[in-house]
């Protein structure tokens, strides 16, 4: 009896054993310190397919002592750390940037505003120097607020234990199997700028009450960083091509989408830049991902709200 309970233990293990193995050689979100990981393409395979997942893993690997030093912090997504960090090919040592390193880039890929919160929010613990919050908050992702599941909050790496939750998930071996072009490739393709085009137009079907609706919760959702830090909010640009096409289908709505979002932050002195009226300043790899001409963006931010 005692033999056959072994043996079944024995064959329940060997899966798990090998499965752990699997991972410690592939470590699929650079999550350990290993040395003996295999060498891959981790930022353009896996990166992409879980962005959430990837952005915790980055932030921490940086060094609580370093955290601690940081005056500001910066919130967004995609457009957020291409303008603030000038993107993520340099994995999380790209995320402390400005000439005195103390400027911490939280903005990854995909976010959505309700997930750029609460990874800010986990990280405020640390930062006890800080002072000033830059959010890169589009109209669109006001517009998709709370639409999704918060991936940040959901993340294995949230789990009471990460570490053996990441040893034992077997699903993010898959992601391995997949090659992705990395975002700041150009999309040279007509009908992948046709794609992103019509995906950021779709979102201004949205109804003003939903909108309106939308923006409260942001607001609420924003009052303890309001009460405590000074807040910058930046409307990252897009195209001018797209952007004509967006005021020739929805002006009415976007005009009022815009006013709507500075008169509720009028009385709180927060800055407000719009870098559509800098649009010239940027260049574009698709109608809504700009890189700075210059690439100092916080001195840029500074002098435009002077």
């Amino acid at each position: 009896m005692k033999l056959l309970f072994l043996r079944k233990i024995l064959l329940f293990s060997i899966p798990i054993f090998f499965l752990t193995i699997a991972i410690i050689v592939t470590d699929p979100f650079d999550y350990l310190n290993y040395k003996v990981k295999i060498n891959i393409d981790r930022i353009h395979t896996v990166r992409r397919l879980n962005v959430a997942d990837w952005a915790i893993s980055e932030v921490s690997k940086i060094k609580i002592n370093t955290k601690k030093q940081i005056t500001t912090a910066s919130i967004g997504d995609s457009r957020g750390r291409l303008l603030l960090s000038d993107g993520f090919e340099k994995g999380w040592k790209g995320r402390i940037t400005g000439g005195n390193k103390k400027h911490y880039d939280l903005s990854f890929g995909g976010a959505q505003l309700n997930e750029s919160i609460s990874l800010l929010t986990q990280e405020l613990k640390y930062l006890d120097s800080l002072d000033e919050i830059i959010i890169t908050l589009p109209i669109d992702r006001i517009l998709t607020y709370n639409k999704f599941s918060d991936r940040v909050k959901n993340s294995q790496f949230n789990s009471p234990f990460p570490i053996l939750n990441y040893l034992l998930n077997y699903k993010q071996l898959k992601y391995l199997f997949y090659t992705n072009i990395g975002e700041g490739k150009s999309l040279k393709k007509l009908s992948e700028q046709e794609k992103v085009k019509n995906q950021f137009l779709d979102h201004y079907k949205i109804s003003v009450t939903k909108f309106d609706k939308n923006l409260l919760d942001i607001k609420q959702s924003m009052s303890a960083l309001i009460k405590n830090y000074n807040i910058i909010i930046i409307i990252p640009p897009y195209e001018l091509f797209f952007y004509n096409e967006l005021i020739d289908n929805h002006k009415k709505k976007y005009n009022y989408f815009l006013n709507k979002l500075n008169n509720s932050f009028k009385n709180d002195s927060i800055k407000i830049i719009n870098f559509q009226d800098f649009e010239e300043d940027f260049n574009f790899i698709d109608p809504v991902h700009g890189f700075l001409k210059i690439h100092e963006i916080y001195n840029f931010i500074k002098n435009k709200v002077k």
